[in-house]
C-alpha cells in the first residue's frame, strides 16, 4: 500500500495521474524477492520502496526528457 501511495504522490506532483495507471497486485509470482512491479511491460524488483519510487523517476522523467528533447545531458542544445 506504501508504494501506491508513494507512487500516487510523484505522479500526481509531476501532472502525470491522469496518463499513468497505478495497479495493485501481491507478489506477481515472485514472492520473497523483495517489491515487484512491473513498467511498460517490464518487470522490476526493488529492494524497498525508496529504490523503487527513484527507479519511476528515474524512468518516468527520464521518458519525458527524451520526449521533448530536453535538456542534453551536456547542456547543449539539439536539432
Amino acid at each position: 500500500r506504501e508504494i501506491l501511495s508513494r507512487f500516487e504522490d510523484f505522479l500526481t506532483a509531476e501532472g502525470l495521474k491522469e496518463k499513468v495507471e497505478l495497479k495493485g497486485s501481491f507478489c506477481m509470482d515472485r514472492c520473497g524477492e523483495g517489491i515487484n512491479w512491473e513498467i511498460d511491460g517490464e518487470s522490476i524488483n526493488s529492494a524497498n520502496v525508496e529504490e523503487a519510487v527513484e527507479t519511476l523517476q528515474r524512468r518516468i522523467l527520464g521518458k519525458s526528457q527524451r520526449k521533448m528533447n530536453y535538456p542534453p545531458e551536456d547542456g547543449c542544445k539539439t536539432e
